[in-house]
């Protein structure tokens, strides 16, 4: 009975690691990332910054918000503001 209870909270343990170190993807956001790449490359500036996400939060793992929210902290990550200047390249030469 002992060895069961102890196998069941290992491999609820790992279960519950596994789950805590995936990365938060959230297909819709990635999409976006990709358009706004792939406008600024072809030199669509306005349809990229229509595009940008005012609040969004990247790169944040469940374990992070996890950690974040057992010690007494705010979840959500400090917001930015990162002001970007893109140079076209000469075609020539």
């Amino acid at each position: 009975m002992k060895l069961t209870l102890f196998i069941i909270s290992l491999i609820s343990s790992a279960i519950l690691l596994w789950f805590l170190k995936q990365e938060y993807r959230p297909a819709i956001v990635v999409r976006t990332a990709d358009q706004i790449i792939t406008f600024l490359q072809i030199g669509k500036l306005e349809k990229a910054h229509e595009l940008t996400l005012k609040t969004g939060a990247i790169g944040q793992t469940y374990g992070n918000r996890v950690r974040r929210w057992l010690y007494g902290r705010n979840v959500d990550v400090d917001q930015i503001s990162v002001d970007y200047t893109i140079h076209a390249k000469d075609g020539g030469a």
